[in-house]
């Protein structure tokens, strides 16, 4: 993307609409959930990167989990989306049930276990 751009003359934030234009798969779902909320080209570049790095080892992987909890200040839908990115660089392949159960399991709060029950029974 960076040398077309290069050649073509862009602006960042015309190769940054080129690049987020041609996105698919997971990373499409990430621009519309995530990425959006990056504007400059050099700064979403470096959060992409970072989203979909290589694989993490098994001890990375659970530290990782962890550190990531309900803040008290975000939607279900942030936590959710944001606990779940990482799942993707998980050591092995994890089953739906595996990924649900890592995502809820650090919602330590009552609050935040009845906001996720509201949440999956009144869509």
């Amino acid at each position: 993307m960076e040398r077309i751009a290069a050649q073509a003359l862009w602006t960042p934030a015309l190769t940054l609409l080129n690049a987020t234009s041609r996105l698919s798969g997971l990373a499409a779902n990430w621009q519309k959930t995530n990425g959006k909320h990056h504007h400059e080209w050099e700064e979403w570049k470096r959060v992409l990167i970072e989203r979909f790095r290589r694989r993490l080892s098994m001890k990375d992987f659970i530290e990782l989990q962890a550190k990531r909890t309900l803040r008290r200040n975000e939607t279900l839908l942030q936590y959710i989306f944001e606990k779940d990115a990482p799942l993707e660089r998980s050591p092995h392949p994890l089953t739906p049930e595996e990924r649900i159960s890592m995502i809820i399991s650090d919602i330590r709060t009552q609050s935040g276990r009845s906001r996720l029950l509201l949440t999956s029974t009144h869509p």
